[in-house]
């Protein structure tokens, strides 16, 4: 069996074990037999990025399609003129990871793409489709194939909140993130902080309402008073009533009893901390106003640099160390990429804080198995590890699949009008989510995740 067979077989195995992806039509060859040509335009030349490239390559080849693949520098860059590079060199459709949701100059490249009937999909990341229909705008995107970042983020803060929780009172967590331009980079911060802020506060909540369940009632007092209101003594005989006192001359010859009665008249009781629920209700309310996120902060891209001079460097493991020298309050870190990750735990390590600080990261280089395999204080407590290459097969197999359906519809219209009159749609999902598996020592050496971090090694070992 040919690597590129094992490695889908694989990659279609593992899909079905997530529930991440409709695998409608696993493995379906193209019907029309016509060599599409798919154009996929990456964000950067990266490990990440080659494992969608093989996986897109893959799926190309065994479909029969052509793959014309483009990439930036760096994802800074902008992409319209591959667009337009793509569109010359005839593409039946662009599978794109954008590397701005909202930039003019690559929204109306897209836009006359689509308009020239080249079908849109966007890869892991996407871009904004304005709610209302406005023609004027790129409203032509397909399919989003990906993972699904704002869950995958709420994956992360979720695990967060419990490892803050173990935290002092005032621990903190914060944010290292790649792109302040990215759609997938904004949807992780998103998921982590509302996440983390939710699950922490109802479980710093929730314990203090248990305390108020535990806190003792006051009593409630006698409403007629303890004293005997005839003030003849206690009944029990500690006064005679008699007046004779006792033999030993301790008792009170006139009774022991209060005429008025010693009883509280109002008969209340001990009120029992009286102001103890109005304080549980203050420190609920400054938790509900509280943000356990102390900062989000961007860096340039890069996870780290060489240069001896960091002096203004915005490298995630200079942006990192000089947040954990300010704020030793924080004990929790999300980095929002793989570079990012590891320039964030070469900054803990660096300041002897492995163990201290909890770092949740974005994919695994073999770094950063090293970073979490290590036999006691790991620097990598967890990582969200993507699906690179499912991304990069099921991209070219659903734009296949889009083509085909399209020009079956169009060249049979009759049969394919609805009764409102629009032609139906191709059956490809508006969404195709590959998913994110939640990785710590635990499950650090297991097959599934093998099988992620490096789709080619494990395909050769099969």
């Amino acid at each position: 069996m040919k690597t590129g067979k094992r490695m889908r077989l694989a990659a279609c195995l593992l899909a079905a074990a997530l529930g991440s992806v409709s695998l409608f039509g696993c493995g379906a060859a193209n019907r029309g037999g016509k060599r599409y040509k798919i154009a996929m335009i990456a964000q950067a030349p990266t490990p990440f990025w080659e494992d969608v490239r093989t996986g897109a390559q893959d799926a190309a080849d065994e479909l029969g399609y052509e793959l014309m693949y483009y990439s930036t520098e760096d994802v800074t860059k902008d992409q319209s003129d591959l667009v337009r590079d793509a569109k010359s060199a005839g593409a039946d459709a662009i599978c794109i990871a954008a590397n701005s949701a909202t930039n003019e100059n690559l929204m109306t490249a897209l836009k006359a793409a689509a308009n020239s009937d080249i079908q849109i999909f966007t890869l892991d990341a996407d871009v904004d489709i304005p709610d209302d229909t406005d023609t004027s705008k790129f409203t032509e995107r397909r399919a989003y194939i990906g993972t699904d970042y704002e869950s995958a983020g709420s994956m992360a803060g979720r695990n967060a909140a419990n490892y803050l929780a173990a935290e002092e009172s005032n621990a903190r967590a914060a944010v290292i993130c790649h792109s302040q331009t990215l759609a997938s980079a904004q949807k992780r911060v998103d998921g982590f902080v509302s996440t983390l802020n939710s699950e922490l506060r109802s479980k710093k909540i929730f314990d203090l309402e248990a305390a108020r369940r535990a806190m003792p009632q006051g009593g409630e007092g006698n409403p007629g008073g303890e004293g005997n209101p005839n003030g003849e003594g206690n009944p029990n005989g500690e006064g005679n009533p008699n007046g004779e006192g006792n033999p030993n001359g301790e008792g009170n010859p006139n009774g022991g009893g209060n005429p008025g009665g010693e009883g509280n008249p109002n008969g209340e009781g001990g009120q029992g901390a009286p102001n103890a629920p109005d304080q549980i209700d203050m420190q609920i309310n400054t938790i509900n106003n509280t943000d356990y996120v102390y900062d989000v902060l961007y860096t340039d891209g890069t996870g780290f640099t060489e240069k001896t001079d960091k002096t203004g460097s915005l490298d995630a493991e200079t942006v990192t160390t000089n947040l954990l020298t300010a704020h030793p309050e924080i004990k929790v870190l999300f980095a929002t990429d793989e570079a990012t990750t590891v320039g964030v735990c070469r900054a803990v390590d660096g300041l002897g804080l492995a163990g201290q600080v909890k770092v949740i990261g974005v994919h695994m280089n073999d770094e950063l198995y090293d970073c979490m395999n290590r036999e006691s204080d790991a620097v990598l407590t967890a990582t969200l590890l993507l699906n690179p290459y499912n991304i990069g097969y099921f991209g070219v197999f659903y734009a296949g699949r889009y083509i085909n359906e399209y020009e079956e519809i169009h060249s049979n219209r009759e049969e394919n009008t609805m009764k409102d009159g629009k032609l139906r749609e191709p059956g490809v999902p508006k969404v195709v989510d590959t998913g994110a598996l939640y990785v710590t020592k635990e499950n650090l050496n297991t097959e599934q995740v093998s099988l992620l971090r490096n789709p080619e090694e494990y395909a050769k070992s099969k």
